[in-house]
Formats: C-alpha cells, structure tokens, sequence
C-alpha cells in the first residue's frame, strides 16, 4: 500500500491520530480531518485515494457525512467509502444498511476495532458494479 492516500475524518483526536499512524504504517499517505466540510474541500482538490473514512456521528455543526460519502463516490468512484461509528443502536444499523445498499457506503467499521481489520477492509478490492440506476448494484 506504499503512497496509497487516505481520507480520514475524524473528530476524536486520539482516535484519529490512532487510525493515522496506523494506515501510515501500511505505507500509506493520510489526510486526517475533524469535520466533513474540510473533507468535501479535500475531495475536489486531492486524490485519487484509496479510501475514505468517515465517522458516522461527528461533533459539532458539520454536514451529513452520507452526503460526503456520496460526494465522494462521484469524484473518486474506485475509493472504498467506509463509515465508522462506536453508536450500537439500531437507527445506526439501519442507517449504514441502507447507505451500504444504496452504493454510498461500501464498509462499515464498529469502534473499537483492531489494526488487523482496518487492514484487511482498506486493501479490499472496489466492487466494480456501478451505483444505483446505471444496471448495477
């Protein structure tokens, strides 16, 4: 994964440092942010990334981050597009199944997760299918 890039958004500070120093060290380049205005800025600017990583319950006054992630999906169509969230109820299970069946989300991270999973879902191949309404799934 030597230079692949990464987009991080996170506002835990130590979670993301955390998940930073860890897709570092696969090699990676990350671009580490707290809300998903910065992050929507850093898609039409930078790229292509491998992933995009996005906390499902961020803090603070910032946009959807399914809205990102659909963003995302239109400017880097071949980056994996994971939510992460430590919420358990079922609105939230409800809410990344239906963003991961409408193409918006392709995986999903339950906080706390280890090293080795992140791993394994960040170097997963893109499902080459395309999104919704265009005779793919």
């Amino acid at each position: 994964m030597s230079g692949a890039r990464f987009l991080l958004v996170e506002d835990d500070d130590m979670l993301s440092a955390s998940i930073t120093r860890a897709l570092t060290q696969l090699g990676g380049i990350v671009v580490a942010l707290t809300n998903t205005d910065d992050a929507r800025r850093m898609l039409t600017m930078e790229g292509p990334y491998v992933a995009i990583l996005v906390e499902l319950r961020l803090a603070g006054p910032v946009a959807d981050p399914l809205l990102l992630l659909r963003d995302a999906r239109d400017l880097h169509p071949r980056a994996r597009r994971i939510l992460m969230s430590g919420a358990q109820s079922g609105a939230v299970g409800a809410l990344v199944a239906r963003a991961m069946k409408d193409g918006v989300a392709d995986d999903f991270l339950a906080k706390p997760f280890g090293w080795p999973l992140l791993e394994r879902i960040v170097a997963r191949p893109i499902p080459t299918s395309t999104g919704p309404g265009e005779g793919g799934g």
